[in-house]
Protein backbone atom coordinates (compact mmCIF):
# COMPACT_ATOMS: atom_id res chain seq x y z
CA UNK A 1 0.00 0.00 0.00
CA UNK A 2 3.04 2.48 0.95
CA UNK A 3 4.87 1.98 -2.72
CA UNK A 4 1.16 2.56 -4.49
CA UNK A 5 1.08 6.10 -2.56
CA UNK A 6 4.59 6.65 -2.88
CA UNK A 7 4.31 5.71 -7.28
CA UNK A 8 1.36 8.14 -6.86
CA UNK A 9 2.84 10.80 -5.00
CA UNK A 10 6.12 10.46 -7.74
CA UNK A 11 3.29 10.51 -10.61
CA UNK A 12 2.03 13.93 -9.17
CA UNK A 13 5.03 15.55 -8.78
CA UNK A 14 5.87 14.68 -12.04
CA UNK A 15 3.08 15.96 -13.41
CA UNK A 16 3.36 19.03 -11.88
CA UNK A 17 6.84 19.48 -12.81
CA UNK A 18 6.10 18.92 -16.42
CA UNK A 19 3.22 21.50 -16.40
CA UNK A 20 5.24 24.22 -14.47
CA UNK A 21 7.83 23.68 -17.09
CA UNK A 22 4.91 24.18 -20.40
CA UNK A 23 3.79 27.14 -18.57
CA UNK A 24 7.33 28.48 -18.84
CA UNK A 25 7.50 27.73 -22.32
CA UNK A 26 4.32 29.57 -23.08
CA UNK A 27 4.90 32.71 -21.81
CA UNK A 28 8.40 33.31 -22.64
CA UNK A 29 7.14 32.19 -26.40
CA UNK A 30 4.98 35.52 -25.41
CA UNK A 31 7.48 37.75 -24.29
CA UNK A 32 9.37 37.81 -27.46
CA UNK A 33 9.53 40.58 -29.00
CA UNK A 34 9.90 44.07 -28.57
CA UNK A 35 7.73 46.17 -25.94
CA UNK A 36 7.65 49.65 -25.61
CA UNK A 37 6.47 52.62 -23.28
CA UNK A 38 6.48 55.92 -23.49
CA UNK A 39 7.64 58.24 -20.78
CA UNK A 40 7.08 62.05 -19.93
CA UNK A 41 9.96 63.98 -19.93
CA UNK A 42 8.51 67.43 -19.99
CA UNK A 43 9.52 67.62 -15.90
CA UNK A 44 12.64 66.93 -16.74
CA UNK A 45 13.44 68.92 -19.91
CA UNK A 46 11.44 72.26 -17.59
CA UNK A 47 13.77 71.25 -14.58
CA UNK A 48 16.84 72.34 -17.19
CA UNK A 49 15.38 74.93 -18.31
CA UNK A 50 14.79 76.11 -14.60
CA UNK A 51 18.47 75.90 -13.45
CA UNK A 52 19.07 78.31 -16.76
CA UNK A 53 16.97 80.89 -14.81
CA UNK A 54 14.12 80.67 -16.72
CA UNK A 55 10.44 81.26 -14.99
CA UNK A 56 8.74 77.98 -14.88
CA UNK A 57 5.40 79.50 -15.50
CA UNK A 58 6.91 80.78 -18.70
CA UNK A 59 7.65 77.33 -20.25
CA UNK A 60 5.73 75.76 -22.81
CA UNK A 61 2.63 73.12 -21.86
CA UNK A 62 3.81 70.88 -24.56
CA UNK A 63 4.63 67.62 -23.63
CA UNK A 64 7.74 66.04 -24.57
CA UNK A 65 7.84 62.19 -24.93
CA UNK A 66 10.64 59.63 -24.92
CA UNK A 67 9.61 55.89 -25.81
CA UNK A 68 11.66 53.29 -24.16
CA UNK A 69 11.92 49.74 -26.17
CA UNK A 70 12.64 46.69 -24.80
CA UNK A 71 13.19 43.51 -27.21
CA UNK A 72 13.41 40.12 -25.86
CA UNK A 73 15.33 37.81 -27.89
CA UNK A 74 15.20 33.96 -28.28
CA UNK A 75 17.88 33.50 -26.93
CA UNK A 76 17.63 35.10 -23.81
CA UNK A 77 19.26 38.44 -23.92
CA UNK A 78 17.63 41.71 -24.70
CA UNK A 79 18.28 44.61 -25.68
CA UNK A 80 16.91 48.50 -24.26
CA UNK A 81 16.73 51.18 -26.13
CA UNK A 82 15.31 55.27 -26.05
CA UNK A 83 13.59 57.17 -29.03
CA UNK A 84 12.88 60.87 -28.89
CA UNK A 85 9.18 61.07 -30.40
CA UNK A 86 10.47 64.53 -32.29
CA UNK A 87 7.47 65.54 -33.69
CA UNK A 88 6.38 66.57 -29.57
CA UNK A 89 10.18 67.61 -28.93
CA UNK A 90 10.09 70.22 -32.26
CA UNK A 91 6.41 71.89 -30.88
CA UNK A 92 8.29 72.22 -27.58
CA UNK A 93 10.92 74.07 -28.82
CA UNK A 94 8.77 75.66 -31.15
CA UNK A 95 7.06 77.29 -27.63
CA UNK A 96 10.26 77.42 -25.90
CA UNK A 97 11.41 80.07 -28.23
CA UNK A 98 8.92 82.86 -26.68
CA UNK A 99 9.89 82.17 -23.44
CA UNK A 100 13.32 82.24 -23.99
CA UNK A 101 12.85 85.67 -25.94
CA UNK A 102 11.26 87.19 -23.23
CA UNK A 103 13.79 85.84 -20.50
CA UNK A 104 16.59 87.71 -22.46
CA UNK A 105 14.81 91.08 -22.21
CA UNK A 106 14.03 90.48 -18.76
CA UNK A 107 17.51 90.34 -18.46
CA UNK A 108 18.11 93.22 -20.51
CA UNK A 109 15.51 94.98 -18.31
CA UNK A 110 17.11 94.22 -15.38
CA UNK A 111 20.52 96.33 -16.16
CA UNK A 112 18.05 99.26 -17.28
CA UNK A 113 17.43 99.13 -20.77
CA UNK A 114 14.05 99.30 -22.40
CA UNK A 115 13.16 96.81 -24.84
CA UNK A 116 14.06 98.88 -27.64
CA UNK A 117 17.48 99.99 -26.72
CA UNK A 118 18.09 96.15 -25.92
CA UNK A 119 17.26 95.12 -29.41
CA UNK A 120 19.06 97.92 -31.09
CA UNK A 121 22.51 97.28 -28.71
CA UNK A 122 21.55 93.53 -29.30
CA UNK A 123 21.38 93.84 -33.55
CA UNK A 124 24.46 95.93 -33.47
CA UNK A 125 26.71 93.26 -31.07
CA UNK A 126 25.62 90.00 -32.61
CA UNK A 127 23.92 91.35 -36.32
CA UNK A 128 20.70 90.10 -35.74
CA UNK A 129 17.52 89.84 -33.26
CA UNK A 130 17.08 88.17 -30.17
CA UNK A 131 14.93 86.51 -32.01
CA UNK A 132 17.01 85.64 -34.74
CA UNK A 133 19.38 84.51 -32.07
CA UNK A 134 17.55 82.30 -29.94
CA UNK A 135 16.20 80.33 -33.16
CA UNK A 136 19.82 79.84 -34.08
CA UNK A 137 20.87 78.75 -30.71
CA UNK A 138 17.71 76.39 -30.51
CA UNK A 139 18.09 75.03 -33.98
CA UNK A 140 20.94 73.33 -32.99
CA UNK A 141 19.43 71.53 -30.81
CA UNK A 142 18.57 67.98 -32.45
CA UNK A 143 16.21 65.43 -30.95
CA UNK A 144 18.24 62.86 -31.35
CA UNK A 145 21.28 64.19 -29.69
CA UNK A 146 19.64 64.05 -26.58
CA UNK A 147 19.93 60.70 -26.52
CA UNK A 148 23.63 60.51 -27.49
CA UNK A 149 25.06 59.61 -23.83
CA UNK A 150 22.32 56.88 -23.64
CA UNK A 151 23.31 53.66 -24.96
CA UNK A 152 21.87 50.83 -25.88
CA UNK A 153 21.64 48.95 -22.37
CA UNK A 154 21.98 45.00 -23.05
CA UNK A 155 21.23 42.18 -20.94
CA UNK A 156 19.73 38.49 -20.38
CA UNK A 157 15.91 37.55 -19.45
CA UNK A 158 14.30 34.95 -18.06
CA UNK A 159 10.77 33.40 -16.68
CA UNK A 160 11.36 32.78 -13.08
CA UNK A 161 8.25 32.17 -10.65
CA UNK A 162 5.29 33.76 -13.64
CA UNK A 163 7.55 36.59 -13.63
CA UNK A 164 10.76 38.05 -15.89
CA UNK A 165 13.98 38.82 -14.37
CA UNK A 166 16.05 40.87 -16.76
CA UNK A 167 19.83 41.03 -15.92
CA UNK A 168 22.43 44.17 -17.16
CA UNK A 169 25.18 43.03 -18.71
CA UNK A 170 27.68 45.18 -17.45
CA UNK A 171 26.41 45.79 -13.80
CA UNK A 172 24.76 43.00 -13.24
CA UNK A 173 21.31 45.09 -11.79
CA UNK A 174 17.71 43.38 -11.92
CA UNK A 175 14.69 44.48 -12.68
CA UNK A 176 11.49 42.71 -12.16
CA UNK A 177 8.47 42.88 -15.10
CA UNK A 178 5.19 40.99 -14.78
CA UNK A 179 2.36 40.43 -17.36
CA UNK A 180 -1.07 41.87 -16.36
CA UNK A 181 -3.28 41.37 -19.05
CA UNK A 182 -1.69 42.09 -22.71
CA UNK A 183 0.87 44.49 -21.24
CA UNK A 184 4.10 43.35 -18.77
CA UNK A 185 4.34 46.25 -16.02
CA UNK A 186 7.78 47.06 -15.09
CA UNK A 187 7.46 46.91 -11.35
CA UNK A 188 10.93 47.15 -10.08
CA UNK A 189 14.62 48.45 -11.24
CA UNK A 190 17.50 48.13 -9.37
CA UNK A 191 19.42 51.31 -11.94
CA UNK A 192 16.80 53.53 -11.84
CA UNK A 193 17.77 56.39 -10.62
CA UNK A 194 15.99 57.86 -7.34
CA UNK A 195 15.45 61.62 -9.65
CA UNK A 196 13.23 59.89 -12.49
CA UNK A 197 10.37 59.71 -9.33
CA UNK A 198 10.81 63.54 -8.19
CA UNK A 199 10.07 63.78 -12.03
CA UNK A 200 6.73 62.19 -12.29
CA UNK A 201 8.50 59.05 -13.75
CA UNK A 202 7.97 56.93 -10.72
CA UNK A 203 7.12 52.97 -11.32
CA UNK A 204 5.40 51.14 -12.18
CA UNK A 205 5.60 51.39 -16.18
CA UNK A 206 3.38 49.86 -18.50
CA UNK A 207 4.66 48.29 -21.45
CA UNK A 208 2.98 47.16 -24.86
CA UNK A 209 4.32 44.49 -27.08
CA UNK A 210 4.87 46.52 -30.55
Amino acid sequence: MKMKKSILALLLALVLVLSLTACGEKLEKKVVGTWSTDLDMTEVFSASFGELGMDPSSLPSEKIFVSLLVTFNEDKTCTLTAEVDVESFNAYMVSLTEAMVEMMYQIGESSGLDRETFDEAFASQYNMSVKEYVDTMLGSIDAEQLLDDMEDTEGTWKVENDKIIITDKDSDDQSVLRFEGDNLILEEAEDLDEEFAEYGLALPWTFTKK
